[in-house]
């Protein structure tokens, strides 16, 4: 096809917005539409391959998967090869292990998959994950493995069906990626639709859609016309990245007009309009040459500097964004170019060496897997707890065990905790603080405040019977039921106690740099939002029915993360390992369950 600068200059306007984006640029928080951008070129470009060649009679699915192996591959695995040493270095082993599996996955072009299996509670946060763009190639290649026989078999089948066929899915993708907006969804079930090539071929599909009706001559139209629809384009381009919008029409409203306007750019943006111009000036084009390359390097260069320090990197993160222009020209000059060239690379060549490195990321990928992320890397209890978050995740999940619907008929008092999974931490800290105190233990997860609003009779019963009562999670306590609530409990003669946030500060992987024997009683500094919650929580509970962690552990604006014996405290910043659970449970008063 012939080359149009104007889509490169279309790659670069989004790239740069992702890419500040993910550096957490004031004034870029939608820069994640830049994805969607992207989406629209792949599907203009790849439709107008096929159809180009599927015409001329010279299309051989062989030498389109050829192309995008040469394309897509030797640069991910460049990228993928250099992250392995960093994430070796800095990661602790439940890091690591979440990064084998996206290695993995990424080789298997799966990782939007994987992302949207393993979302959750749980999940490591995503700006310490290295490879979390790469979902977007899994959701591209997904596609390339579809689109290109269906559309042979339409095109050979049935030609005159092929736009109103591809109109149709394109409705049917874009009812999936909609409806479930306006639903209560799980965060597994939001990330479904966020990852996955179902709720995302629409965007695909506009551009392919594009494409058919400029090999038509249906978009073929006057030169003002033209300028009229793609400066339109770029309008909306412009206004998905920058213009504010209410929090529920922030991804489903932004999605669209950015999506509409990309699709209008690929079909009339040209040199012979001020859209196409603007986008084909030279610096532009450019950095559109070398996006591909931006893409992949941007989000590890990110990841692993937060990974690296112990608080919020700020402005430090202009270093790897920096950075990520300077190797994607290089990756660009010294890898895309010559794979690309079959003259210079030859098809053996190329299949050999790729399934060499590829079975060596792979096999990493696995075994990072398999052995919880190498813990013996450490050699000590600090970092070396082998599948950390796993034994965890168990250990906050026992007090499951509690959830019945009446107190045990024993000595001591009865204790009623409830609360998401910071009450269940609470339960594993009265367990640590009292093990040969009788105490009859109670937990429930599904109430919560405002207690008269509650119509279970067993719920109500606990409350009647309880002589201790932790309210404890991760949300803040309905201000309107507090009052309430505590007089309830107080009025049967018992006590209530809302327990405050915990958080173990920004990173935890900086652990891995300090030497063994120096890991005792390390910090990090409280994070401004914890000390918001911590103020908020205060403002809400009366002083003598709140019970404050990090008033407890605490000193000088700092947290402890590791224990005097090196041991780790939370496995994800939030939650308590039983080392956590100890520490919390030795700082706090217990007089009033002891006696």
């Amino acid at each position: 096809m012939k080359y149009r600068p104007e889509i490169d200059g279309l790659r670069a306007v989004a790239v740069v917005p992702v890419v500040l984006f993910h550096a957490d640029l004031p004034g870029f928080s939608a820069g994640f539409i830049g994805v969607d951008i992207f989406f629209v070129i792949s599907g203009f470009l790849i439709t107008t391959i096929l159809v180009n060649e599927i015409t001329s009679g010279c299309f051989s699915i062989v030498r389109f998967y050829e192309r995008r192996t040469r394309r897509i591959l030797p640069a991910l695995f460049l990228v993928i090869l250099l992250c392995i040493p960093f994430a070796w270095m800095w990661m602790l082993p439940d890091d690591l292990e979440n990064m084998g599996q996206s290695i993995a996955a990424t080789l298997l072009f799966s990782n939007n998959i994987l992302l949207t299996l393993t979302t959750g509670y749980w999940d490591l946060a995503s700006e310490f994950k290295p490879l979390l763009h790469t979902w977007s190639l899994g959701v591209e290649e997904q596609y390339y493995l579809i689109f290109p026989i269906l559309l042979m078999a339409i095109w050979w089948g049935a030609r005159r069906f092929l736009l109103p066929a591809m109109i149709v899915m394109a409705l049917f993708s874009f009812v999936l990626f909609l409806v479930p907006h306006y639903l209560t969804l799980t965060s597994s079930q939001t990330a479904a639709v966020f990852y996955n090539l179902p709720t995302r071929a629409w965007q695909l599909l506009m551009g392919g859609i594009a494409a058919i009706l400029v090999y038509r001559g249906t978009a073929v139209v006057t030169r003002r016309t033209a300028a009229t629809w793609s400066s339109i384009g770029l309008i909306l381009v412009l206004l998905s990245l920058f213009m504010p919008l209410q929090e529920n029409l922030h991804v489903t409203l932004r999605t669209l007009i950015g999506t509409a306007g990309a699709t209008l750019l690929v079909a009339f943006a040209s040199r012979s309009n001020l859209s196409g111009r603007l986008l084909a000036n030279r610096g532009v084009v450019l950095i559109g040459i070398i996006s591909y390359s931006a893409y992949l390097f941007h989000q590890p260069l990110i990841a692993f500097t937060r990974i690296f320090v112990a608080e919020e990197p700020g402005a430090l993160l202009a270093v790897p964004v920096a950075l990520t222009f300077l190797f994607a020209g290089l990756s660009y000059r010294f890898v895309e170019r010559p794979f690309r060239d079959r003259a210079r690379i030859s098809t053996t060549v190329l299949l050999s060496s790729l399934t060499v490195v590829g079975a060596g990321l792979l096999a990493f990928g696995v075994v990072a897997h398999f052995t919880s992320g190498f813990p013996q890397r450490s050699g000590d209890s600090a970092a070396g707890q082998t599948n950390l978050a796993a034994i965890s995740i168990a250990y906050n999940q026992r007090a499951y065990g509690f959830q019945t619907d009446a107190f045990p008929d024993g000595d001591g008092p009865s204790v009623l905790v409830l609360g998401n999974s910071f009450g269940r931490d609470m339960v594993n800290v009265v367990l640590e603080a009292l093990p040969g105190t009788p105490l009859n233990l109670v937990y429930r997860s599904d109430h919560y405040d405002c207690f008269a609003a509650d119509p279970d009779p067993v719920f109500q019963g606990l409350l009647a019977a309880a002589d201790i009562v932790f309210m404890a999670s991760s949300v803040l306590p309905q201000e309107s039921c507090v009052a309430d609530d505590i007089a309830r409990i107080t009025a049967s003669g018992g006590q209530i106690l809302y327990v405050g946030t915990k958080h173990f500060g920004y990173n935890l992987n900086w652990i891995m740099r300090v030497p063994a024997d120096r890991r005792a009683n390390l910090s990090n500094a409280l994070m401004g939002e914890t000390l918001q919650h911590e103020r908020d929580m205060a403002a809400i509970v009366p002083a003598e029915h709140y019970l404050s962690i990090l008033d407890a552990i605490s000193v000088g604006g700092r947290v402890p993360i590791t224990d005097a014996q090196g041991q780790i405290l939370s496995p994800d910043r939030t939650h308590l390992t039983q080392a956590g659970a100890r520490l919390v449970a030795s700082s706090l008063d217990w007089s009033l369950i002891a006696e």
